[in-house]
């Protein structure tokens, strides 16, 4: 029958998202980077007040590697939360256990974000695309390292602010959530539509 179809279907999708998600989970590699960074005190004073120490990266490469690691690893979890949102008949998706899954690559790209700073700003923009699944979590928690979860929104659109020109000094938490959207597959709306016009992109 064609809703038993659908079901099969959607519960499909759901598990082949949801291994996705454990495919990219890659404890051996994350302990080699991880034993190789330095740790010292977080400089950015917002961000002290969520994570105080951060990674010094011996070598840049370590960076480059670690942060698209984490990145990619919050985006799989991400589609795994989207698809159980959004798909009818919804997958057997564990949400929560997913949304505790983020936290600990969630806490590393923060960790990231002062050794970003001194790389400058091609590196803060990847690390900006990883914390946009961090800004994804925190509504979903009530604190984030012993912060209240609305306080926490406050730092992360202040921190991404510097690195991306698109992001106004006054974005609100819609405009970051359509950001953070657009990196599940959602719709170019909004400000950011906007500004992918070839009008707006001939200017810049």
């Amino acid at each position: 029958m064609p809703g038993d179809r659908e079901a099969r279907s959607c519960t499909f999708v759901g598990c082949q998202v949801d291994r996705s998600a454990v495919l990219l989970n890659n404890n051996t590699s994350e302990s080699e980077i991880l034993h190789r960074v330095k740790i010292m005190p977080t400089a950015n004073p917002d961000l002290h007040r969520i994570v105080t120490i951060s990674f010094r990266f011996l070598a840049a490469e370590d960076f480059d590697v670690f942060i698209i690691y984490c990145n990619a690893r919050l985006a799989a979890l991400d589609l795994c939360l989207k698809a159980a949102e959004v798909l009818s008949p919804r997958p057997e998706v564990d949400t929560k256990a997913l949304d505790d899954e983020k936290r600990r690559p969630a806490v590393y790209v923060l960790k990231c974000w002062d050794y970003a700073v001194s790389l400058g700003p091609f590196a803060t923009l990847w690390t900006s695309q990883a914390i946009m699944p961090v800004w994804t979590l925190v509504p979903r928690v009530k604190t984030f390292r012993n912060v209240p979860s609305t306080v926490v929104q406050v730092w992360l659109t202040k921190l991404n602010h510097p690195s991306n020109g698109w992001l106004a000094d006054d974005a609100s938490a819609d405009q970051m959530d359509i950001a953070a959207g657009m990196l599940v597959g959602g719709p170019m709306i909004g400000f950011i539509a906007d500004a992918s016009t070839p009008e707006q992109v001939e200017t810049r």
